[in-house]
């Protein structure tokens, strides 16, 4: 058999591998959590289980899938859109399991936890950041300029979404704005710092996976339509990907005159 037919025949066991993988990972996170729920006092259990599986949800894929078809990539953006929609189906899948196997009562499955406060969900911003700076092995000199992003990203967010709630598409769409321009002028005034690196934290931060997360987990666990939460996270998706656009257009001038002003001092 040649390699290329030996590549094509390894494929779906390592695809079914993957989708195995998500849902016993969302399952087994979910079980405890859902268990505790009905013991102790514990508020929005399906809000709890979004931490650990955050790293893992496909929301960064439906967002790059719809950047690239509003840039007029329609096979790649659609490709990416069907895989992020499987996978987070995936994930709800085993959460939905982890559900009818502990059957907590629903108003806690669903119960949304704390109303909204400053300070902590600046500490949770600054939690954020060292976790990814950890995980990813960011260099120190990088800390501050990856902080100093992601807090403008989620004042940008918040601040336009006010009356709207963190995840209306409005305050996506500023937060993404921001994360785009922001992480560009850095690179611009810090030429050695890599804009990819600065970017990707805020990103991560936008990225709707947690609320398709809950929309598809609510319309299977439970009775009631889902439809306009489906809809909400379409909206968000398409906010965000718009915003990454805009945001690269804003910043394209400054570029221009940075690029012919070295050119003019580099000998």
């Amino acid at each position: 058999m040649a390699a290329g037919d030996r590549a094509v025949a390894a494929g779906p066991p390592a695809s079914a591998d993957r989708a195995a993988a998500a849902q016993v990972a969302a399952f087994l996170v979910s079980v405890p959590a859902f268990w505790l729920a009905g013991r102790i006092v514990l508020t929005g259990p399906l809000l709890a289980i979004l931490p650990p599986l955050a790293v893992l949800l496909p929301g960064s894929l439906l967002v790059t899938g719809m950047s690239e078809l509003a840039a007029g990539a329609m096979v790649a953006g659609a490709s990416r859109l069907a895989h992020g929609a499987v996978k987070l189906l995936l994930f709800a899948l085993g959460v939905v399991a982890a559900i009818q196997l502990v059957r907590p009562p629903e108003a806690l499955i669903f119960s949304t936890g704390a109303a909204f406060r400053w300070p902590h969900a600046l500490a949770g911003i600054l939690a954020v950041a060292l976790g990814i700076l950890l995980l990813e092995s960011v260099s120190p000199r990088l800390w501050g300029w990856v902080i100093l992003v992601l807090l403008a990203t989620f004042l940008a967010q918040v601040l336009a979404g006010t009356g709207r709630g963190v995840g209306s598409a409005l305050g996506g769409f500023a937060g993404a704005v921001v994360a785009s321009a922001g992480a560009t002028l850095v690179e611009l005034a810090r030429p050695a710092l890599p804009r990819l690196v600065v970017f990707l934290p805020s990103f991560w931060l936008l990225v709707p996976g947690t609320i398709g997360l809950q929309s598809i987990t609510r319309s299977q666990a439970s009775e009631f339509v889902a439809g306009p939460s489906l809809t909400q996270v379409g909206l968000l998706v398409l906010a965000i990907a718009l915003g990454l656009l805009v945001g690269a257009t804003l910043v394209r001038p400054v570029q221009r005159a940075v690029a012919r002003r070295r050119a003019r001092v580099s000998p």
